[in-house]
């Protein structure tokens, strides 16, 4: 078993199934999105630029995604949650996913990331 699957496997069975539900959805969204394990949690990747990653709440249990551009979106879906730079959405596992939310949030940070890509290539 390699670490992703591990990690998801010592998650309670509501948080595993709210996870692979938005990994679905997340590796879904655009071919260049794709998975790997980075600083003990299952990051998402666009590009080989860090997008978005899974985590717990340490304190409530609150499952979230955290976007690294968080602080530069303008979702009010997002939270500072004590952070800086990344702004996080916590979802509950026996509520609905938000798919129109979700969505809008990968469009604006994939956005994000577009904008530094063409940036980056300007002579």
């Amino acid at each position: 078993m390699n670490e992703l699957e591990s990690y998801y496997e010592a998650l309670d069975e509501g948080q595993r199934e709210l996870f692979f539900a938005l990994q679905h959805i997340i590796l879904g969204f655009d071919q260049a999105i794709n998975q790997r394990w980075k600083w003990k949690t299952p990051f998402f990747y666009w590009n080989d630029s860090p997008l978005v990653y899974f985590s717990v709440n340490r304190k409530d249990g609150r499952p979230y995604l955290g976007f690294i551009d968080g602080h530069r979106m303008a979702n009010t879906a997002l939270e500072k949650d004590g952070r800086k730079m990344v702004k996080v959405v916590h979802f509950r596992t026996d509520e609905d996913l938000p798919l129109a939310v979700l969505k809008g949030l990968l469009w604006e940070a994939i956005g994000f990331k577009t904008d530094e890509l063409h940036k980056d290539r300007k002579p």
